[in-house]
């Protein structure tokens, strides 16, 4: 999940790249995941990185969105909705947090 909708919980575009190509070097493919308002950083992305990745930004809904999560091996979120969701499902979850009080935002549905 590339967005936060908070720009202080924001994630620069270009460690999204970094950490995108070092996942394909061990060979896996990123999902990008996010809203409509996510378009600019995902064009920035995709323009930035040489590694094929699924682009789902402004793709998804709430049911297709579970189910992607379900059929992942883990998920690498921004502090979102999306990183709930992963916990729901209990997908292994890596959060990354901004700036924020962790305790009143982790997620709580599971040990992730």
């Amino acid at each position: 999940m590339i967005g936060s909708g908070n720009a202080a919980r924001q994630w620069p575009v270009k460690k999204f790249c970094l950490l995108i190509e070092a996942l394909y070097q061990r060979k896996i493919v990123t999902i990008l995941l996010g809203s409509q308002s996510e378009i600019n950083t995902e064009n920035k992305i995709v323009q930035s990185i040489a590694v094929p990745i699924i682009d789902m930004v402004d793709r998804t809904d709430f049911k297709r969105l579970s189910g992607i999560l379900r059929n992942s091996d883990f998920a690498i979120t921004l502090d979102t909705s999306v990183m709930h969701l992963a916990s729901l499902v209990n997908v292994k979850t890596i959060a990354l947090f901004g700036l924020g009080n962790i305790n009143l935002a982790k997620p709580v549905f599971s040990k992730n």
